[in-house]
Parts: C-alpha cells; structure tokens; sequence
C-alpha cells in the first residue's frame, strides 16, 4: 500500500481469493489480508549479515546474529516460512528443500566462511578485505597510472557508453511525461508537478510505530511554494488532499 496507486495496489490484494499476510506491526497492507500471522522480529531469530556499512573497516566483518530472546509462542521467521511454503508449492529445489541454513551455507561458501565459524564467534569473522585508496593512480602493465574502469580510463563526465545506447551522455533535463507541459490536456485537472523528499525520521513506511519517532513526525507533510498555498487557500498547519 505505500507504493503509488495505492487505490490498484489495495484492489488487486482484495480481488485475491485468499491473502495471508506476515509482519510484526499492523499496517494499511496488513489491514486487506484474510489473515495475519506475526513474525519474529531481529531479537527473535537468527540473522546472517555480511558486510555493514558502517564503514570501510566493517564492510570486512560477517555476523550470524544469534537470538536474544525466545520467539513468543509458535511465531517463526518469515525466511522459515517463505522457505518452507515454497517447499510445499513444489519450488524446494530452488530453495534448498526448505533448509534455511543450506541456503546461508550457499550465500557465505564464496568468503569461505561456515555457519560453525560464525555460530562459534558471535563477534563475526573479519574477511581482511583489503581497502586501496587511489586505485586510479597504481600502474598499469605499461607502467602508467592504471586511471579507472572507463571506456577512456578518466572520470566520465561524457559517458559514451550512454551514446551508444541512445541516450544522453551528460545530464538533462527531463520534462516529466505528465507535467502540465507536457500534457496540457491535463493542466486544468493537475496543475503542478509532485516530488517526493526522504523523511529522515523513518525509512520507507518502517519505524513509524516507534512513538520516540513517531512524535517529530506524527502526520504526512506535504511542502508547497507560499505563493502556490497561497492561490490555493493552504495555510501552515492545514490538512490536504493530493490527487496525482
């Protein structure tokens, strides 16, 4: 439901002759299934992690993160369930046959990392990936500076690889496919052009049963030009309707 045209969105799931719905939280897509059944959550289940982002240093370190607590009554984990309904609908074999730590064994076998190594260190391995810096400038076979991955070896800021494909080698702009510029037909109806910002206090639609963050954004914001509000009778504060 937080994807656009959530009125097709909500329709399709309602028109599925039966919908079983896994999440921790009661959500708008919760809300359309015939059932919800809870899942563990981060605390709950194990959780492989290779790499954090952290920084360069951690982008080294591989965790299986082991449960803190119990899972509550017969919750399990969503990959347990995808694994083992896949299984059931004749797909095991492009699941591991429903075997959660085959398919984690698959994903690490590449680092040389088991699951023992991991479950015995609860800390993570730490890979040693080596961080080189200024890559561009280490000799080549002929002895100059290697420069980078690009068709010339320097910084593309004309990228031919996007001229031979037809498109535009340098940014443009792009008039939006459905602007009242474009579209004058539609000017009338739909007068302005919607961007769509990150709230830094969420990610995605998660975290917003969080009260702590909950309460610096507790409703939708929507951000207008004053002249643009102004026309429109919008003042700060006020409750809109946006229809795209």
């Amino acid at each position: 439901m937080a994807h656009g045209d959530s009125a097709r969105g909500r329709d399709a799931l309602r028109a599925l002759d039966f919908h079983v719905h896994l999440d921790m939280f009661m959500n708008p897509t919760a809300e359309q299934a015939d059932i919800v059944l809870p899942v563990t959550d981060a605390f709950e289940a194990e959780g492989l992690k290779v790499g954090f982002e952290v920084s360069q240093e951690a982008q080294s370190l591989v965790q299986l993160r082991a449960p803190l607590v119990p899972a509550a009554g017969e919750v399990r984990s969503d990959t347990a369930v995808i694994f083992d309904l896949a299984t059931r609908l004749g797909f095991g074999a492009h699941f591991f046959d429903g075997d959660v730590d085959a398919g984690w064994a698959h994903h690490l076998e590449p680092s040389g990392v088991t699951l023992t190594q991991l479950r015995e260190d609860p800390a993570g391995v730490d890979l040693g990936l080596e961080t080189r810096h200024r890559k561009y400038a280490e000799p080549g076979d002929d002895g100059l500076p290697a420069g980078f991955d690009t068709p010339t070896g320097r910084i593309d800021l004309f990228v031919e690889d996007f001229l031979d494909i037809g498109q535009s080698p340098v940014p443009v702009f792009a008039e939006p496919a459905l602007s009242p510029r474009s579209r004058p037909d539609l000017a009338d109806e739909f007068p302005l052009v919607l961007t769509c910002a990150k709230s830094l206090y969420f990610c995605e639609t998660q975290h917003r049963q969080v009260a702590s963050l909950r309460r610096h954004e507790p409703d939708p914001q929507v951000e207008l030009h004053p002249d643009t509000a102004g026309d429109r009778g919008i003042a700060e504060g006020d409750w809109v309707r946006i229809s795209t």
